[in-house]
């Protein structure tokens, strides 16, 4: 009918609108090493929203908390998965783990202090998932277990938005997979508030225009 194709049609514009605004102004983008990522020269009202790409801390069948995660102890992680990326897909240390099982992924962001609030979207972790900011819950989608008969799966993207003032922001992500063929995440993206609520609405416009709904 001519409507769907007037309302495709019209969908692509916006598409293509926001993500002119949202490509970044630099060529040199930071990526996670070694489980930190170095924002402090990272404009996010100029540069735009940031992938945080690279290697994130990863330790296997361990469902760290907050605390012990920030506490001042030393830690060694099982090794570091590279996101976006999966960990039935990677050599970590030589090794390949299997797909079913639980984990927790984290990163550190060194930034300038930011008033306003920030925002984050993970575009998909498989297959259930809980994110922490430093210590705060901030989405949660299905239900993250040790075992497979207590354990929940959903995929539905989540954005959150969060307030940090100081320069350091650590993410800690507890995921659990029982279901899928791939255990791991896929891109994570971070920006101000603002910036992400506009992304999801281009990546729901995004499903709308290629599912034809």
């Amino acid at each position: 009918m001519k409507w769907r194709i007037f309302l495709r049609i019209f969908i692509l514009i916006i598409l293509l609108v926001v993500l002119i605004g949202c490509v970044p102004e630099i060529s040199d983008i930071p990526r996670v090493t070694k489980g930190v990522i170095d924002l402090t020269r990272w404009d996010f009202k100029k540069n735009g929203i940031i992938q945080l790409n690279g290697e994130w801390e990863f330790y296997w069948d361990q469902f760290l908390s907050p605390g012990e995660i920030l506490s001042s102890q030393k830690r060694s992680p099982t090794g570091y998965l590279i996101l976006p990326g999966f960990w039935n897909k990677q050599e970590i240390e030589g090794k390949k783990y299997p797909v079913k099982g639980h984990g927790t992924l984290v990163a550190t962001i060194l930034h300038q202090p930011y008033k306003g609030q920030m925002g984050i979207l993970p575009k998909e972790i498989n297959t259930a998932f809980r994110m922490f900011i430093n210590d705060i819950l901030i989405i949660e989608t299905g239900k993250v277990s040790t075992e497979e008969s207590t354990y929940d799966p959903n995929i539905l993207p989540k954005n959150a938005s969060f307030h940090t003032d100081g320069e350091k922001t650590t993410i800690i992500i507890h995921i659990a997979n029982f279901k899928d063929a791939i255990a791991g995440s896929n891109y994570i993206s971070l920006g101000t508030d603002t910036q992400i609520f506009k992304l999801k609405n281009k990546n729901i416009a995004g499903d709308l225009l290629f599912t034809g709904s």
